[in-house]
């Protein structure tokens, strides 16, 4: 059968979209398929079963509206459905084309000690989270298990009996065996059942848990370490900018957000690209190019919402829904979810240079620079020991601040307090820079470790001991994940504009700088 899609506009604007059947017969052969476009939306809540049919029934409107830079949200009345996610169920694998089902430690995350870790966790981060709750569901579920394994050793006893009286002709002995092995049998059956039921509630509530944090972790941001002195500014930068023509905005077919970069303002963002990225392969870095749109489970990983439209945008096709983050940690949890890495392998630094899209920005006007939805900036991600993640963590924080302290601005180091985290970051610090014409710190770039939360959840491992390769490892531990921004571009150039002003109103391009430039192509 095929089906059309009739659209029809209210006086609000809002266009609906759903599908009538229009007859009964099948497609004829040679018919081109229609090909949906794809339509930036809002998930209306977390689904996570599967894909749509190929021709959605008449009783699934679509609402499209445009709303800001989203094109619409979905309001469909049944679930949403998505291609993968760590919240797919065992009861709905058949469904979607991935299940990964997270390795957790239950022993271990329940410890006593570790319970009062992530008691004092939640309490900090101000989650209405019930881990008591969760430990009692724990607990039910190993009481079903013994449950389970003692009427597998009673099935197994009556069936030994039961062909021992049968064997023996005894029909009266072995009718009663055979009437309490049926007993036993739809008892384990129950059993199991309420075991699948509790195993599925388990893991998607200990999904929801965030991580543990450092000891160093404060409450409010702490200042750790100040270099430079505050800059002067004669003009901030976007009146700067746009007098000289180095940058332009409010354009009639651009969104209202961004802006244009010209001449040596467009120059010295490729010069920060090529520092930065010369300074991280160097240090050992390697270079990834990554996509800009990923599927739920490399977001959910780091305990990103993504029914949250504030959070992350999303992509909605006919086939799954994406999400739009561009440059960002998912490329590198994409990369190595369920690999198993040589021991010897281990760190490994990468970045990725792009776009990154940002749902918290306030993308309805132009208000500088260091306020954009859009912007350029290169994204770290590492992968180490468990027993090295505090000296690898400590080497990059260490190499960025040093990399910043030559450029002629103000910055300072801190320790980022525990309300803007997301639920995987163990530990964070930023490197901030002072802006002269919002008299404030902000940040440009920042560095934070995961510990095994991420590895847990996409089985990225490396073998336990050092002598065993990858392939015939038995025993194996989850990397611990580091993860950060080294420069936030658009941010730096803010900076350097109003700290770069000369008396003539001219835009001196910083010593540190100038070797990176591009050169002109002389002609032929």
């Amino acid at each position: 059968m095929f089906c059309s899609r009739i659209i029809r506009r209210h006086t609000s604007g809002s266009v609906v979209v759903s599908a009538n059947k229009l007859c009964s017969r099948p497609r004829a052969a040679g018919w081109p398929k229609p090909r949906p476009r794809p339509t930036l939306s809002r998930p209306k809540n977390h689904g996570n079963t599967a894909r749509p049919s190929r021709h959605p029934p008449s009783s699934m409107p679509i609402m499209i509206t445009l709303l800001n830079y989203r094109l619409g949200f979905a309001n469909d009345v049944n679930k949403m459905y998505y291609s993968t996610s760590l919240y797919t169920t065992v009861t709905e694998s058949e469904k979607v084309s991935i299940v990964m089902k997270p390795e957790f430690d239950f022993n271990e995350l329940f410890d006593d000690k570790n319970v009062n870790k992530l008691e004092e966790s939640i309490s900090k981060r101000k989650l209405n989270f019930n881990l008591n709750k969760l430990i009692y569901l724990w607990e039910k579920l190993k009481d079903v298990e013994d449950n389970m394994n003692f009427l597998k050793s009673k099935r197994e006893m009556l069936k030994e009996e039961a062909k021992k009286f049968s064997k023996q002709n005894i029909k009266h002995e072995d009718g009663n065996y055979r009437t309490d092995g049926k007993r036993v049998r739809e008892n384990l059956k129950k059993a199991k059942a309420l075991y699948n039921s509790l195993s599925e509630e388990l893991y998607i509530s200990t999904l929801q848990l965030p991580n543990i944090l450092h000891p160093d972790t404060p409450s409010k941001d702490t200042v750790i370490e100040v270099k430079g002195e505050k800059p002067q500014c004669i003009k901030n930068h976007v009146q700067f900018g746009s007098e000289n023509h180095l940058l332009s905005y409010n354009h009639d077919v651009v969104h209202p957000g961004t802006c244009y970069l010209h001449s040596d303002l467009a120059l010295l963002e490729m010069a920060l690209q090529r520092w930065m990225t010369d300074a991280l392969i160097k240090t050992g870095f390697t270079r990834f190019s990554s996509p800009d749109m990923y599927k739920p489970i490399a977001l959910e990983a780091y305990g990103v919402d993504i029914t949250n439209p504030e959070q992350v945008f999303t992509v909605l096709t006919s086939e799954s829904n994406m999400y739009l983050t561009g440059v960002s940690s998912a490329a590198f949890a994409a990369y190595y979810m369920m690999a198993v890495l040589e021991y010897d392998e281990l760190p490994q630094r990468c970045f990725s240079v792009g776009t990154y899209y940002d749902a918290t920005k306030d993308f309805k006007s132009f208000t500088g620079l260091h306020n954009l939805m859009q912007r350029k900036q290169i994204e770290i991600g590492c992968l180490c020991h468990t027993d090295s993640e505090g000296d690898v963590f400590q080497q990059i924080v260490t190499t960025l601040f040093d990399l910043y302290s030559k450029l002629p601005l103000q910055l300072r180091l801190v320790e980022v307090s525990v309300q803007d985290f997301l639920p995987s970051m163990y530990r964070k610090q930023a490197i901030e820079v002072w802006l002269p014409s919002t008299q404030e710190y902000h940040e440009v770039a920042s560095v934070y470790c995961c510990r095994d939360y991420v590895s847990r959840r996409l089985k990225i491992r490396y073998p336990a001991d050092s002598k065993q390769t990858a392939a015939l490892s038995r025993k194996r531990l989850h990397a611990h994940t580091i993860h950060g921004t080294a420069v936030h571009i658009p941010v730096l150039l803010a900076v350097l504009l109003e700290s770069c002003q000369s008396e003539n109103n001219s835009f001196i391009i910083p010593a540190e700088l100038k070797e990176f430039v591009p050169k002109a192509v002389p002609p032929v």
